[in-house]
């Protein structure tokens, strides 16, 4: 900075302009500088001055201004600062002027000249950009990432970084260098408080290596929109019998401080937490849930949205009550008497308790003794009990309806079940006394017949009961 000319003064007070500085003393385009003008009332001036306006002036513009800013007595001197920048590189000629009044009334303009050069001596870039490629929503954290780049050969020192325009957490950061070439990242977490265009400002102070103390600024625009908070639990039994739970994020807000409890009924049986999640995106937790639970899981994930707290839930689909089925099942016949047996199979993912199985008593069905109905008990989920009961049916019967109660989740259940009966036994057609008879009516017997005579006709009444036996049977 150079500066020549002399005070000039109408009154009895003599006033000239000192010292001048400027910082930093080699601005860049858009960088501000700030210009400090000494003003000093001569020690053998006669009279104090009122000093009514010092300015700082670039040919016919006002760069900035100093209003009221009280009497300079004989003797005295005060420092004004001026601020301003420039939009081009280039010699920049400035004039420092002071206007006051002596108490004889007379009126007191000093003017002095100031010479500073502006140029681009250093390339430090400042970009601020939101993380997530949604809008910002009004009173949700909004994550916004700032980058400092330097692109000097040598390293910058003293880097202070700050963001304003919106509620910041933190917005002042402090690093000690950045090298030449390199850059730095910096996260914020902003949250903005009304609709529509919202400006964010980032503005970051650092030395260059000749020691000049510089100022980089840049500013954003960004929209904010109304916060919407949608969300979806979904959940998915594992090969390991696991279950894998999955919190969606469909709104435009992030979700933090997630959490998600399994509960059977009122009580927590197991807790996991959740990464932060961004818009349109999700995350999975895995549960291992004991095999003490017996009733239906539910999953509630809370979590924090647009500064409130939300909820969702899902009941586990994969988690069925206990149902009782017959497996395995025997039916064996003697006479008009049946027995069946077989397992007691619990087909679903809870206990169900006092099971009984018993012969249903029909027009062609009845149960009879010893287990006209048989008491399995308790049958944990994925087990069986074996069983085996008695009945009693009639000519034309081939199935046998047997009747299924138990209690699962606190509700009786009854269900029957058709047991179909396989026909065994000889399908000749047996022969009858008539055509014996007509056999031995062909040969008529004498007397004193050979004792293998006699073998002969034993053995052919012998056959004959034995078929009338097995054809009555199949006609019982």
């Amino acid at each position: 900075m150079a500066s020549t000319g002399a005070a000039q003064t109408g009154s009895d007070a003599y006033v000239t302009v000192g010292n001048i500085s400027v910082s930093p003393e080699t601005p860049e385009p858009g960088e501000r500088v700030t210009i400090r003008a000494e003003f000093r009332n001569s020690g053998s001036s006669s009279a104090a001055i009122t000093i009514t306006e010092a300015s700082l002036r670039s040919g016919g513009s006002l760069l900035d201004t100093a209003d009221d800013l009280g009497s300079l007595g004989v003797g005295d001197s005060t420092e004004v600062p001026f601020s301003t920048t420039f939009d081009s590189e280039g010699e920049k000629k400035l004039t420092i002027v002071l206007r006051g009044t002596s108490p004889n009334g007379g009126i007191s303009v000093i003017k002095k000249p100031a010479y500073l050069e502006v140029e681009r001596s250093s390339d430090v870039t400042l970009a601020v950009t939101e993380v997530y490629e949604t809008d910002a929503a009004v009173g949700a954290e909004t994550p916004i990432n700032v980058t400092v780049a330097n692109g000097n050969s040598e390293a910058i020192t003293g880097v202070q970084l700050k963001l304003s325009g919106a509620s910041v957490n933190d917005p002042n950061r402090i690093t000690g260098s950045i090298d030449g070439g390199t850059e730095e990242h910096f996260q914020y977490e902003i949250t903005f408080d009304k609709r529509g265009t919202q400006t964010l400002s980032g503005e970051v102070m650092y030395n260059t290596v000749d020691g000049d103390a510089r100022t980089t600024t840049k500013a954003v625009s960004i929209d904010v929109v109304r916060p919407e908070v949608r969300s979806d639990v979904s959940a998915k039994t594992l090969s390991n019998g696991d279950t894998e739970v999955t919190l969606t994020n469909f709104g435009n807000t992030r979700f933090s401080d997630v959490e998600i409890a399994a509960m059977e009924d009122d009580d927590i049986v197991a807790q996991n937490l959740m990464a932060d999640i961004a818009p349109d995106s999700n995350e999975s937790v895995v549960f291992d849930i004991p095999s003490s639970v017996d009733g239906t899981v539910t999953y509630t994930a809370t979590y924090t949205a647009a500064g409130t707290s939300h909820t969702t839930s899902l009941q586990d689909q994969s988690t069925v009550s206990g149902e009782i089925r017959l497996v395995s099942v025997e039916a064996s016949q003697s006479g008009t008497g049946i027995t069946i047996s077989g397992d007691a199979a619990n087909l679903g993912s809870t206990t169900a308790d006092s099971v009984l199985v018993s012969v249903a008593d029909t027009d062609k069905v009845s149960p009879t003794a010893p287990t006209g109905e048989y008491y399995v008990g308790e049958v944990e989920k994925s087990e069986f009990s074996t069983f085996e009961l008695t009945a009693e049916t009639g000519s034309s019967t081939d199935s046998i309806p047997i009747e299924i109660t138990y209690v699962v989740d606190g509700d009786r259940v009854t269900t029957t079940q058709e047991i179909g009966i396989k026909a065994t036994g000889n399908k000749n057609t047996p022969r009858n006394n008539d055509q014996g008879q007509s056999a031995n009516d062909q040969n008529p017997p004498e007397s004193g017949l050979p004792l293998t005579a006699i073998g002969v006709t034993l053995a052919f009444i012998a056959i004959g009961i034995i078929g009338f036996g097995v054809y009555r049977w199949r006609n019982s």
